[in-house]
C-alpha cells in the first residue's frame, strides 16, 4: 500500500465506486419494515462549515502541527485497489469501507497531532489522552438502550474520564445517488426520506449520548451535524407573594436545534476557490472542534427527547 504524509493523506478523496449499482425500489432504511424515528426539532443549514474546515487547515497552528509530524507516514489504500469489503452486502460494505478508509486514518493522524507541542499549547490542561474508534455494535450498554450508531468516537479526558466525542451513522438510503441532497431539498416536507426522516436515528442517539457533534454518511455523500439545545427565556419577577420585586432571567422554553452542513461528495477534493473539501479533512476539522470547544450538551434538555415520534416504514409523518 502507498504511504503518504499526514497532510497529504487528509487530502485524498474517499472513493465509493466499490458499492453495487442501486436497484429500483430498494428500501431507504433497513430493516425495510422497521418503524422509523423522525426528528421534529429545528433544522438550519450550517452555511460556513466548509469554509471553517478550510480556514482550520490553513491556520498557522494547524500547518505547524502537521510540520511537527515530519517523517510520520500514513498507509493508504491505492485508489485502483479493489475494496476488501466489496463482497459484503451494501450497507455493511459502506460501514466497513468508511471505517477503514476514513475513520481509521483520521483517528491515527489526530492522535499523532495530539502529541505535538502545538496541540499541547492549544489544549493546556484540557488535552485529551487520546481518541479511539468504536462501532455501535461493540457497545453492549448503548445497544441495550436501543442506541446503535455505526461509529462512536470516544476519548479519554485529561481527568481520565471516558467520553463520547462524536457519533456517526451510515444510512445506505437504497444506494440512491444524492440521497442526502434530496433529503435537504425536502426539508420542509413530511415525506419518507426527507431530512427530518433521515436525521431521526442519528439525532436521537446524539441526544442520548450527550454529544453535540455527529455525521451521517450515505452511499455517495456525507453531512456533518451540530446538535444544540437552545434555551429561551425572559426577565420575570420571581419574588414570592408579599416579598419585594426580584427580577431574574427565567428559561421558558428549551428547544432542540440541528445545524447540518451541505453534503460533501465522497470524491470531493480541496478547492478553496469553489469551497469544496475532502471527506477526511471535514472529519478532522469536526473532531478538532470537539477538542477545542464544548462538545457535550447541557444537562438541562427540557423535553427534547419528545421530538422523536415514529411512523410505520414508508409512511409520511402526520401530527
Amino acid at each position: 500500500m502507498p504511504h503518504h504524509s499526514p497532510r497529504a493523506a487528509i487530502l485524498q478523496p474517499f472513493r465509493s465506486n466499490y458499492l453495487p449499482s442501486p436497484t429500483a425500489n430498494a428500501p431507504l432504511f433497513l430493516p425495510a419494515d422497521a418503524r422509523r424515528h423522525w426528528y421534529l426539532g429545528y433544522v438550519y443549514l450550517w452555511k460556513s462549515f466548509k469554509s471553517e474546515a478550510i480556514e482550520y487547515f490553513n491556520h498557522e497552528q494547524c500547518v505547524e502541527a502537521f510540520r511537527q509530524l515530519y517523517g510520520f507516514q500514513v498507509e493508504m489504500s491505492h485508489a485502483t485497489f479493489p475494496s476488501p469489503y466489496a463482497s459484503l452486502p451494501a450497507p455493511a460494505s459502506l460501514e466497513a469501507h468508511f471505517s477503514h478508509e476514513v475513520l481509521q486514518p483520521v483517528e491515527k493522524i489526530y492522535n499523532s497531532l495530539l502529541t505535538t507541542q502545538v496541540m499541547r499549547n492549544i489544549c493546556s490542561d484540557n488535552m485529551p489522552q487520546g481518541i479511539w474508534l468504536e462501532s455501535g455494535a461493540q457497545n453492549e450498554e448503548l445497544a441495550a438502550k436501543g442506541v446503535k450508531p455505526a461509529f462512536i468516537i470516544r476519548s479519554k479526558a485529561a481527568s481520565g474520564e471516558d467520553e463520547v466525542r462524536m457519533l456517526g451513522h451510515a444510512e445506505y438510503l437504497g444506494g440512491k445517488p444524492g440521497a442526502l441532497t434530496s433529503a435537504i431539498r425536502n426539508a420542509g416536507r413530511n415525506t419518507w426520506g426527507s431530512l427530518r426522516c433521515v436525521l431521526g436515528d442519528i439525532a436521537r442517539w446524539m441526544l442520548e449520548c450527550n454529544t453535540e457533534y455527529g455525521f451521517l454518511v450515505s452511499s455517495d455523500e456525507i453531512m456533518f451535524l451540530r446538535f444544540a439545545i437552545v434555551h429561551k427565556g425572559k426577565k420575570m419577577n420571581v419574588a414570592q407573594p408579599g416579598e419585594p420585586e426580584h427580577v431574574a432571567f427565567v428559561y421558558t422554553i428549551v428547544e432542540p436545534s440541528i445545524n447540518y452542513s451541505d453534503p460533501i461528495k465522497h470524491n470531493e477534493v480541496l478547492d478553496e476557490k469553489n469551497g469544496t473539501v475532502p471527506v477526511r479533512l471535514a472529519l478532522l476539522y469536526l473532531l478538532h472542534t470537539t477538542v477545542v470547544k464544548r462538545f457535550q450538551m447541557p444537562k438541562q434538555k427540557g423535553n427534547a427527547a419528545h421530538y422523536f415520534p415514529t411512523t410505520e416504514a414508508g409512511k409520511r409523518f402526520t401530527l
